[in-house]
């Protein structure tokens, strides 16, 4: 790795941090409504 690509490796890192937050919370959110969803089909069923 050139000091270029590391530069720019740490730049995409805390720029993909940020995003991934959101990211991460918006697939926290999604894992909830699917489990609530699932146990919601198990009772009705």
């Amino acid at each position: 790795m050139t000091n270029l690509s590391i530069c720019c490796g740490k730049l995409f890192k805390t720029t993909s941090v940020m995003q991934n937050n959101q990211i991460v919370r918006e697939m926290l959110l999604a894992n909830g409504l699917i489990l609530s969803i699932m146990k919601m089909k198990k009772e009705i069923s």
